[in-house]
């Protein structure tokens, strides 16, 4: 489930940092996801400035959840989802 962290335009998720470690992914990856329907492929970054500005990251925020976001943007205003919104995220396979 997905939700936003207000003004900012960052999505929020309920999935914990452990839970995400088990998907296999590690920082620099990329990460293919379907979020409220929509196919993305996001790298999942440690901070923001880990990609150019105006670009889509993955995250763990400071409350151990996985986020995305948009370096110096707003992921909900650039790609438009219906909060709350469903996310599914695949498990990394060695091609990633």
């Amino acid at each position: 489930m997905i939700g936003t962290d207000g003004p900012f335009g960052n999505l929020v998720t309920n999935a914990a940092k452990d839970d995400f470690a088990k998907l296999g992914y590690a920082l620099g990856d990329k990460v293919e996801a379907s979020i409220d329907g929509k196919s993305f492929e996001i790298p999942f970054v440690k901070t923001f400035s880990d990609v150019p500005v105006g670009s889509p990251l993955f995250y763990i925020d400071s409350r151990g959840r996985l986020g995305l976001a948009v370096n110096q943007g707003s992921f909900a205003a650039r790609y438009p989802v219906k909060i709350p919104a469903p996310i599914a995220i695949s498990q990394k396979t060695a091609a990633r």
